[in-house]
């Protein structure tokens, strides 16, 4: 995929993944619950911002919010082993 495609991909991924953390569902949440203590005890994950007073992360290898990009079923983990 041509580098274009590539970050308009990730940028509908984003924005994908922030709708369904406002807009719930049963499925999402699931996925996200899976994903969410791999990435919680990885070395990439960095402090972003902190939004009511709970912080929030991104991933140094990608550079997406973390919360986000675990709520997108077709993303992967960039980490060289997949994590998830």
């Amino acid at each position: 995929m041509c580098k274009p495609c590539e970050s308009a991909k990730k940028a509908i991924h984003i924005v994908q993944g922030n709708v369904a953390r406002i807009i719930k569902n049963e499925e999402t949440e699931k996925l996200a619950n899976q994903r969410r203590p791999i990435c919680e005890g990885c070395p990439n994950k960095r402090n972003l911002i902190k939004i009511n007073n709970k912080q929030q992360y991104y991933c140094y290898l990608c550079k997406c919010p973390i919360e986000s990009k675990i709520r997108v079923k077709d993303e992967l983990c960039p980490a060289p082993e997949r994590k998830w």
